[in-house]
Order: C-alpha cells, then sequence, then structure tokens
C-alpha cells in the first residue's frame, strides 16, 4: 500500500504538541475529492470529516452542558472517531486516503486519551504502537504518531504545555525519539525547535546536541551555531551602538549603574512582541532600566503602549542590521540583560527574564 507523507507546519513554527492540528490537517486532505475514490467512500470521509468538528462550547452552555460533561463527550467524540478511521480503511482499502484513515485512528485516540480519557488508554497504545513501528508508512508520518504517543504518556499535570514551559522534558523526548528515528529532518526539526523556544540552559544543551551530532543537517547546525555563539558574549559589555527614536545615539557598553533590559521586538508582529511584556507583572523589579529596540521599523514610536517605561530605538535594517547580526538574533521578542556594571548577564526569551533579572542583580 503506497502512503503519502503528510503536509507539516514549518518546524521553527513548533511551540507544543498539538494534536487538534495534526489531526486538523489529516481530515483536510480529502478535499478535492478524487474521482477514483467512490462515492460511498466520500460519503464516509465526509461523515468522518463532521464527528471531527470541534464542539461549540457556547452552544453547549446554553443547553447547561457543563464543562466536565463537554469534555466527556469530545472524548466520546475522538473515540468514535478512531473507531470510524478503522472501519473506512478496512471498508475501503484501495481509496486514496487509506493512508490517512490508518494515521487518523491512532491521533483520533490519542487525543480522547489526552482529553481525560483513560479507559482508552489501552486501544491508544495498541494503535499507536503499530502505526509507529510499521516500516511501510512514512517516516515523517511514522515520527509525527510516536511524538503524539509520547506527549500523551508524560504525566497529565505536563501534557499539553509548551516547550518553553517544559523545555528539559521536551529535551528528553527528542533525544529518544532520535534514539528511535536517527538523523531524519523530523527530529531536528524538534531539537531547532527547543533551541528557540526553551529556557536557555536547555536550549544551549539541545544546541550542543545538534553540533555534535555527525549526522545533523546544515540547516540545524546554522541555528544552533548562532545560539551557542550568543553565549560568548555573556560576561562582556554589549558592543552594540543603538539610535533612539529621537536620533539620538546610545552606547550600552559603559556602567549605567542600574540592571538593563534590551528588548529586541518586530513591529510585523503588530504589537505581540510588545504585549508579552504584560504577563511578566510583578516578577520584574521597579528600578530596571529598559531599551526597546525595534528591528526593521523607522517609526518614531511603537503604537501600542509598554508595561515598562523605557527608551526605545529603532534598527531600519532589521535582522540585516549590525546589532543583531552581532547577537545572532534571528527571531523577536529576544532579550539581553545587563548587569549595573554594564556586562551581559545573558540572553533568551521573555521567559527567561526573570531569571535573567535575578541574577542580574545578585
Amino acid at each position: 500500500m503506497m502512503m503519502r507523507p503528510l503536509k507539516r507546519l514549518p518546524f521553527q513554527a513548533l511551540q507544543q504538541i498539538a494534536l487538534a492540528a495534526l489531526l486538523t490537517s489529516l481530515l483536510t486532505l480529502g478535499s478535492p475529492l478524487e474521482a477514483a475514490n467512490s462515492p460511498a467512500a466520500d460519503t464516509a470521509w465526509l461523515a468522518l470529516q463532521q464527528l471531527m468538528l470541534p464542539l461549540q462550547t457556547s452552544a453547549l452552555a446554553s443547553k447547561g452542558i457543563s464543562p466536565a460533561k463537554r469534555v466527556a463527550q469530545e472524548v466520546s467524540q475522538f473515540h468514535r472517531a478512531s473507531l470510524k478511521a478503522n472501519a473506512f480503511y478496512l471498508t475501503y482499502p484501495t481509496d486514496s486516503r487509506v493512508w490517512a484513515a490508518h494515521k487518523l485512528e491512532a491521533v483520533a485516540e490519542l487525543q480522547s486519551v489526552q482529553l481525560g480519557g483513560v479507559q482508552y488508554q489501552s486501544h491508544a497504545n495498541a494503535v499507536a504502537s503499530s502505526y509507529r513501528t510499521d516500516p511501510g508508512n512514512s517516516v515523517a508520518d511514522r515520527f509525527d504518531v510516536a511524538l503524539a504517543m509520547e506527549t500523551v504518556s508524560l504525566p497529565a499535570s505536563l501534557r499539553g504545555t509548551s516547550i518553553a514551559q517544559n523545555g528539559p522534558v521536551h529535551q528528553a523526548l527528542a533525544d529518544k525519539l532520535h534514539g528511535e528515528f536517527g538523523d531524519v529532518p523530523q527530529v531536528y526539526g524538534l531539537y531547532v525547535s527547543i533551541i528557540r523556544t526553551a529556557d536557555s540552559v536547555t536550549a544551549q544543551n539541545a544546541a550542543n546536541t545538534v553540533l555534535q551530532a555527525s549526522g545533523a543537517p546544515d540547516w540545524a547546525k546554522t541555528i544552533a551555531q548562532q545560539s551557542v555563539s550568543r553565549t560568548g558574549i555573556t560576561g562582556k559589555p554589549l558592543s552594540a551602538n543603538l539610535t533612539t527614536t529621537s536620533g539620538q545615539n546610545l552606547n550600552l557598553a559603559p556602567p549605567s549603574g542600574q540592571v538593563t533590559v534590551v528588548y529586541f521586538w518586530t513591529p510585523e508582529t503588530t504589537g505581540a512582541d510588545l504585549t508579552a511584556l504584560y504577563g511578566l507583572g510583578a516578577s520584574m523589579p521597579s528600578n530596571l532600566r529598559w531599551v526597546y529596540v525595534s528591528l526593521g521599523s523607522s517609526a518614531a514610536a511603537p503604537s501600542l503602549a509598554v508595561p515598562f517605561v523605557g527608551t526605545f530605538c529603532t534598527e531600519s535594517q532589521g535582522f540585516a542590521s549590525a546589532n543583531a547580526k552581532s547577537l545572532n538574533i534571528t527571531e523577536t521578542p529576544y532579550v539581553v540583560v545587563l548587569s549595573a556594571q554594564g556586562k551581559v548577564v545573558g540572553t533568551g526569551h521573555v521567559q527567561d527574564l526573570a531569571a535573567l533579572v535575578h541574577a542580574a542583580s545578585q
């Protein structure tokens, strides 16, 4: 039986393991319908698609259905979808969507367990393990199911959490899948996602793993090397000459007497880079010095307010600017934290700020 690889999201977009997105991508493969498929098979696939439509929370609430009961209905819904997917490929073995039905059987049942359907755990493990180890399935599809299966196997408190929230857990998961699948692009896509979104320590561990792997592709090694290179500036003054929105030069190398947060953002995110700061709340001391650097904007000021007063600077060349290149900044928001003596304490993402500021304040 010929299997077709699933169209995948860009590796860098991976923030967490989302079974719902995987299910959606599988179900949309039936449109437009292929002429070779029978009308009966088309009808059966359509019924499967309709079964997978998300439950409308507002409609259920208006009927007095509690959140707990809604979740129970979703568990049952995904379980039935898994059974219907099984029936589909057994009934229509020559249909062009048989490969997707096989995969859907496993992923839908895993989703039911993810939502709390522990009664379906054994069935989910059986169908997912069978799919995961079947060499007749593409490596990309087997990896998807393996990743979903390992995620569902995590303790309940960790399921559905992002890579940023649980970097070491996802690092261990990536290492396990690397051992199982070897040097395939999907494994290094997961490592790159960890490098780009996990806490600084975990990101460096993942970067070193990639750099030490003889079979790692060049694109993964380039991203890993950029991450490692940033650690080389720690303990040194930041040699970045900036221009404020009022046209003044700002040299961050001399000691300022304050812990400084240099916050790189891009206006192309329509303000999301800046609004991410609102989640920090009381974790930020009030005596910090904030410097906001807009990559790719020559605007006089950001269109959105920020929770911490600071100095605004612009880099009209964006990621191609000398400062962005010297810091190997490939995405935003990105932060560099300086001690009161003007030395770089560390770099990272928004979720790293509290720890970096605490370290700079010691």
